[in-house]
C-alpha cells in the first residue's frame, strides 16, 4: 500500500510534466504580447507629449493674444490725464475711454484672426485695422474736445462782459445754453458723445454742440475806434477853419458802407443793439426787422452811414463854431441865427405831421403819432426808423451847432 511519501512524489512529478508546457506557452504569447505593450505605451507617451505641447502652445498664443489685446487698448487714452477734464465732463468721458479700449482689444482679435486666415493684404484685414486706428482716433478727438473746452472757458470768462447784445438777437438762447458748459460757477450738462469730434452738451436750456462753443462775438470795438478817429479828425479840421466837405463826407460814406459790409452779421448787429459810445447811438431809430433783406440789407447799411454821417456833419459844425468863436466870438450870420430859431421852434411846438428840416441835408425829422422820427429830404420817415428817443439826440439830427444853440435856447 502507497504512503503519504510516495503519494507527494507523485503529485511533484505530474506538476513537472504539466509545467514545462505552460512555460513554453508563456515564452511564446510574451514574444507576441510585449511588442504591442511597448507599442502602445509608446503611442500612450507621444500622445502625452502631443497634449503637453499643445497646451504650451496654446498658452504661449494666450499670451500672444492677451499681449496684442493689450498694447491696442493701451494705445487709447495713451495721453489721457483727468486732472485736465473738467468735473462735469470727466464721468461721461471716462465711460467713452473704457468703451473705446473695449473695442479696440475686441477688433485687435478679430483683426489678427483676419490675418492669419485671409492675409494681411485681405479686405477683411485691412477693414479691421481701419476700425482699430479709428478706435484710438475717437479718444483722441473726445481728449481734445476736453483741452479745447478749458481753453473755451478761459476766453469766455475773460470776455463775457463784452458780449456783443447782437447775440441774444443773431443767436436766441445761445448765450444762456453756452453759461451751463463754460460758466465754472453754473456748470450742469450731460455729454452725448455720438459724434466724438463735436459732442453735444445737454443743458438745463437745451442741447448746445461744442463747435456752437465760440459762435458768438463781442461789441464791435474795432468799428468803434475807428468811428472815434474819423470823428475826431473831422472835428479837428472844422475847428482849424476846414469844415467838413461834400467829396470828404461821401468819401466816409463810402467807407462806411464798405466797413458794415467787409465786418459781416457780428458788425452789424454789434451797430445796431450795442451801445458803443456813451449818450450815441450809431443806428437811432434803425432796426434790422424793418427792411426787406434784414440784416443783410443794403439800405439798412445806408441809412446807418447816414445816421454816422449825420454826426459827422455836427462834429463838424461844432468844430467850426469853435473856429468860428475864437475868429469872430458871437457873431453868426443873422440868416444863420433865424434859421436855428425857426427851427427850435418847430421842434418845441409840434403838430401831426410837422417836418423840421436840419440846418444841412440829411438831417430831417417828422412829427408822426406823438413821436419824432428821422426823415427823408422829401418828408417821409426814414424806412424802418424807430423814434427819436431824446432832446440830444434830436438836435444832433437837426444839426444845430452847438454853440448856436447855446446862444439862442432861451430866446
Amino acid at each position: 500500500m502507497a504512503t503519504q511519501k510516495d503519494l507527494n512524489a507523485a503529485f511533484a512529478r505530474g506538476f513537472r510534466n504539466q509545467a514545462a508546457p505552460m512555460a513554453a506557452f508563456t515564452a511564446g504569447f510574451d514574444k507576441v504580447l510585449d511588442p504591442v505593450l511597448k507599442r502602445e505605451e509608446k503611442e500612450r507617451e507621444i500622445a502625452r507629449r502631443q497634449k503637453l505641447l499643445e497646451e504650451a502652445e496654446a498658452k504661449q498664443e494666450k499670451k500672444r493674444l492677451d499681449i496684442l489685446a493689450a498694447n491696442s487698448i493701451g494705445r487709447v487714452g495713451a495721453n489721457y490725464n483727468p486732472e485736465k477734464v473738467p468735473n462735469a465732463m470727466r464721468a461721461s468721458l471716462e465711460n467713452l475711454l473704457f468703451t473705446t479700449k473695449q473695442n479696440a482689444g475686441n477688433i485687435a482679435l478679430q483683426a489678427d484672426a483676419a490675418r492669419q486666415q485671409f492675409g494681411v493684404n485681405s479686405p477683411e484685414y485691412i477693414d479691421l485695422q481701419t476700425q482699430l486706428s479709428s478706435q484710438k482716433n475717437v479718444f483722441q478727438a473726445a481728449n481734445q474736445i476736453a483741452t479745447d473746452q478749458q481753453e473755451l472757458t478761459d476766453e469766455y470768462v475773460k470776455n463775457r462782459q463784452s458780449v456783443s447784445n447782437g447775440v441774444a438777437i443773431s443767436k436766441p438762447g445761445l448765450l444762456n445754453k453756452m453759461q451751463y458748459v463754460l460758466d465754472p460757477n453754473l456748470r450742469n450738462y450731460e455729454m452725448d458723445w455720438t459724434d466724438a469730434s463735436d459732442p453735444t452738451y445737454i443743458t438745463p436750456e437745451g442741447s448746445i454742440k461744442h463747435s456752437e462753443l465760440d459762435d458768438y462775438y463781442s461789441k464791435d470795438s474795432e468799428f468803434a475806434k475807428g468811428f472815434q478817429n474819423d470823428a475826431t479828425a473831422v472835428y479837428n479840421r472844422a475847428a482849424a477853419g476846414r469844415p467838413l466837405s461834400t467829396p470828404e463826407r461821401n468819401a466816409y460814406k463810402a467807407n462806411i458802407i464798405s466797413t458794415l459790409e467787409s465786418g459781416g452779421e457780428a458788425r452789424m448787429q454789434s451797430v445796431l443793439h450795442d451801445n458803443l459810445f456813451q449818450g450815441f447811438s450809431l443806428s437811432e431809430g434803425i432796426e434790422a426787422a424793418n427792411y426787406e433783406q434784414g440784416i443783410n440789407d443794403p439800405n439798412l447799411r445806408e441809412d446807418i452811414a447816414n445816421q454816422m454821417l449825420s454826426h459827422y456833419d455836427n462834429v463838424s459844425a461844432n468844430g467850426f463854431a469853435s473856429y468860428n468863436e475864437k475868429n469872430n466870438p458871437n457873431k453868426f450870420k443873422p440868416e444863420a441865427i433865424a434859421e436855428a430859431k425857426n427851427v427850435l421852434a418847430l421842434y418845441r411846438n409840434p403838430v401831426e405831421g410837422s417836418l423840421v428840416k436840419g440846418m444841412v441835408g440829411n438831417s430831417n425829422i417828422v412829427y408822426i403819432n406823438g413821436n419824432w422820427y428821422p426823415a427823408t429830404e422829401t418828408g417821409y420817415r426814414v424806412t424802418g426808423s424807430s423814434p427819436i428817443s431824446s432832446n440830444e439826440s434830436a438836435l444832433n439830427r437837426l444839426q444845430i451847432p452847438i454853440t448856436l444853440y447855446n446862444q439862442i435856447k432861451d430866446q
